[in-house]
């Protein structure tokens, strides 16, 4: 039975269209799962399929570098693709910001023609810039509702947002930042924005958008824009200051997270079981402790904060007193 010759241009109309569809299309035509393409199909998708299909063949060594030597370019791309480093990170968050294979080849020292195939293989995003719900479920890999954060080894995913969300602009500062600290030829990671030579406001940046949005920092939010609703209405300075104390919370917070610690802030234990009184009524069921929310208390985020808060006073003092 002979597959139909239709034209696919299924990425302008699935939502859940991979970003890699033409990379498994390739695989699926290397291992014969189809006999026959499409008549209008990109040659890169066969010429992909090629390759695999040889490499998947070879016996050999000698093979493998022949075929590898055939396809020097998709050769390439894949191992690029592979890549855990500053500069595969970058190329991502370019591609999302929608700049060009020269504007990206510039900036990250790489062929403008690895780009494209790139692009076009492992993350063909272009055509999708303005449907931004469908590049942070596809191109991020996250939850569109829900806010999970970005983990340590993220970076990646957290410049794509910072692209999606802010375009070329954010995406130069925050790379750049962290290009002070990280070798190009590195893994990046999230904690390097921690360090001693990123400015604070960075870092509170950073911090801010990592975490998680959940219930133990939903007390976290509401404590911290508490206090600078209250250092608004005494004066300017007091409200850069509990700003910077913001940030310093944030930091906090964040370094425990991306450590894969808990939070640095007590929970709440829960309440002991309420028993009925005797002679009447039934006796309550006790309650599962897997199914019990522990919770920090509005009290216990206070003493973090204020606790920063001296930190940062001291801090200030002792720096006030050396430039005297």
């Amino acid at each position: 039975m002979q597959l139909e010759h239709k034209s696919i241009h299924r990425w302008a109309y699935d939502p859940f269209c991979p970003i890699d569809f033409r990379l498994q299309d390739a695989q699926c035509l290397a291992e014969g799962e189809r006999t026959k393409w499409a008549d209008e199909d990109d040659p890169l998708v066969l010429d992909c399929a090629a390759y695999l299909k040889a490499l998947n063949a070879a016996t050999t060594a000698r093979e493998r570098v022949s075929a590898r030597a055939r396809w020097p370019l998709i050769r390439a791309t894949i191992d690029f693709a592979e890549e855990n480093t500053f500069r595969g990170a970058e190329v991502r968050a370019r591609l999302l910001a929608g700049q060009s294979d020269r504007q990206i080849a510039a900036r990250c020292k790489v062929r403008p023609k690895l780009v494209g195939h790139f692009e076009r293989l492992h993350f063909a995003v272009r055509h999708a810039l303005k449907a931004r719900d469908y590049l942070v479920k596809h191109a991020l890999g996250r939850d569109i509702f829900v806010d999970q954060g970005f983990g340590d080894k993220e970076v990646a995913e957290f410049w794509g947002w910072c692209a999606i969300h802010g375009g070329v602009a954010v995406v130069d500062f925050m790379v750049e930042r962290l290009r002070d600290v990280v070798a190009p030829g590195n893994e990046p990671t999230m904690m390097a924005y921690f360090d001693r030579r990123v400015p604070l406001a960075v870092q509170g940046f950073v911090a801010s958008h990592a975490l998680p949005y959940n219930e133990p920092m939903a007390t976290v939010w509401y404590t911290c824009g508490l206090r600078s609703s209250e250092a608004r209405a005494k004066g300017d300075e007091d409200e850069f200051f509990e700003r910077d104390i913001q940030r310093r919370v944030l930091v906090r917070l964040a370094r425990h997270h991306f450590a894969g610690k808990p939070l640095p802030i007590p929970l709440a234990a829960p309440e002991p079981e309420k028993r009925a009184a005797k002679g009447g009524g039934k006796q309550q069921k006790p309650v599962s402790k897997s199914k019990v929310k522990l919770l920090p208390t509005v009290t216990e985020v206070r003493k973090l904060v204020q606790e920063i808060g001296d930190l940062a006073t001291a801090e200030s003092h002792a720096a006030s007193k050396s430039t005297d």
